[in-house]
């Protein structure tokens, strides 16, 4: 290990703000009066934040209005102009997915789930005894299994995600950062060299569930998991425990597959750094 790197690290280890634009109106004259109070103070990266209120949305209150409003055509010249300020002060800039990521919250995620319903997040779960779902909101109610106690079924999510969907994480990459790329071509990597998910919420949280699971458990795991769903809803035998910690793991290796990976990619290709905080801490296996 190079000490020197210590004691003179590389400019992209020094600080990333979180850049709060909203309150009063964000004018290239104010941008440009705190880029250079910046300057030369070991900030490598400026990321712009946006924080929401407590009202609208399903989730929690929508994205606090802002001038311009985020991602409006004024704002992606405001930021693209930015951009080229920050290179010149030595500085990169990003964008912070926080209020934006959630579907249901009047962003880019329900513009994909418009363009691909297919994306709906499915999760199990147990049917009462007239046949109906927990939450009157699940759709597309699929039985799976009768186990005697209850019928277990797949349902639909409105407003969710299912990162374990064939293509989901290329396409949110695509829909979010791939923009960045089609709005300020070369930048990726460059000026625009980080991104940082903040708090991901699917939307989807328990049993996760896809079209393609029970295929999938089949191949990992040389056994049909559909007889033995009623193990993770009951201590159903001694089975109980492998048939959890297998579910689990596969849920986890295909949303690594199909989401985590993905998004992984598309930075590494692109020489760019992809930060991540969990609003669980970690303890959700369904959170990420």
């Amino acid at each position: 290990m190079d000490m020197q790197l210590f004691q003179n690290p590389p400019a992209q280890y020094g600080e990333v703000a979180f850049f709060w634009w909203q309150g009063d109106a964000v004018t290239r004259e104010k941008l440009l009066w705190i880029l250079d109070q910046l300057k030369d103070r070991h900030v490598c990266g400026l990321q712009i934040n946006y924080a929401h209120g407590d009202s609208g949305g399903r989730i929690y209150g929508l994205t606090m209005p802002s001038q311009p409003s985020p991602l409006s055509e004024e704002w992606w010249e405001l930021v693209k102009w930015f951009e080229g300020e920050a290179v010149k002060r030595g500085m990169s800039i990003s964008l912070s997915d926080y209020t934006l990521s959630t579907p249901g919250q009047c962003s880019y995620t329900d513009e994909l789930l418009s363009e691909h319903p297919e994306f709906c997040g499915q999760m199990l779960v147990m049917l009462d005894k007239d046949g109906n779902a927990p939450n009157p909101e699940y759709y597309d109610i699929r039985p799976l299994l009768d186990t005697g106690r209850g019928t277990i079924a797949a349902v639909r999510v409105p407003y969710s995600l299912n990162p374990m969907h064939p293509g989901f994480g290329s396409a949110v990459a695509d829909k979010f950062f791939g923009e960045f790329e089609r709005r300020m071509p070369g930048e990726c990597g460059h000026g625009i060299n980080f991104f940082f998910s903040d708090e991901l919420d699917f939307r989807v949280r328990g049993l996760l569930w896809s079209d393609e699971f029970r295929s999938e458990f089949l191949r990992m795991k040389g056994y049909d998991i559909v007889p033995h769903l009623g193990d993770l809803f009951f201590d159903e035998s001694n089975a109980t425990a492998k048939t959890r910690l297998d579910y689990n793991d596969v849920v986890v290796r295909i949303s690594e597959r199909e989401y985590l990976q993905p998004m992984y990619d598309w930075h590494q290709q692109r020489g760019m750094t992809f930060g991540c905080d969990h609003g669980g801490r970690g303890l959700g296996v369904t959170e990420f």
